[in-house]
C-alpha cells in the first residue's frame, strides 16, 4: 500500500510539474525576417508572407502552432499567441512560406523551411525576444 501510495503521489507531482511548464508565463516574441542579411519582403497588393511557431514536445513532434503577423514591407514580426499575451516557453520549429503571387501554390524558398521541412528550431524562454530569422544561413 505504502509503494502505491509512493507512485500515486509521484504522478500527482509530475502532473502539477507538466501543467505549471505549460501554463508558465508566455513569452513576447518579435523579429525580422531575413535572406542574406536583407529584409524578405512582398508587395502587398499580390504577395503574403507566412511565418509560424510550431512548439514542439520532448520527442521533436509539433504540439501547438502560433502564427505570426507578418508586415510584407520590411518583414517584421509579432508573436502575439491565442490571446495576445505571447506564446508558451520552449522550442519551437519556425515554418516560413513567401508567395509572391498569392494564393499561388509557389513559395518563393520552394517550401525549404515550411512544417516538418524547416531547419529553423528557436528556444522561446520567458518575457520579451527579438529573433533574426536569416533564410539565407
Amino acid at each position: 500500500m505504502k509503494t502505491l501510495s509512493r507512485f500515486v503521489s509521484c504522478v500527482l507531482c509530475a502532473a502539477l510539474c507538466l501543467l505549471a511548464a505549460a501554463c508558465g508565463s508566455a513569452g513576447s516574441v518579435k523579429g525580422k525576417l531575413t535572406h542574406g542579411g536583407q529584409p524578405v519582403t512582398v508587395d502587398k497588393t499580390k504577395g503574403k508572407i507566412a511565418v509560424t511557431f510550431h512548439l514542439l514536445d520532448q520527442k521533436g513532434a509539433a504540439t501547438s502552432s502560433f502564427p505570426a503577423n507578418v508586415n510584407p514591407d520590411d518583414g517584421t514580426f509579432t508573436v502575439a499567441g491565442r490571446d495576445g499575451g505571447g506564446i508558451p516557453p520552449g522550442k519551437y520549429r519556425v515554418s516560413v512560406e513567401v508567395f509572391e503571387k498569392y494564393p499561388s501554390p509557389i513559395d518563393k524558398f520552394k517550401k525549404q523551411y515550411s512544417g516538418e521541412k524547416s531547419n529553423l528550431i528557436r528556444e522561446i524562454t520567458r518575457g520579451s525576444q527579438e529573433i533574426d530569422l536569416d533564410l539565407g544561413k
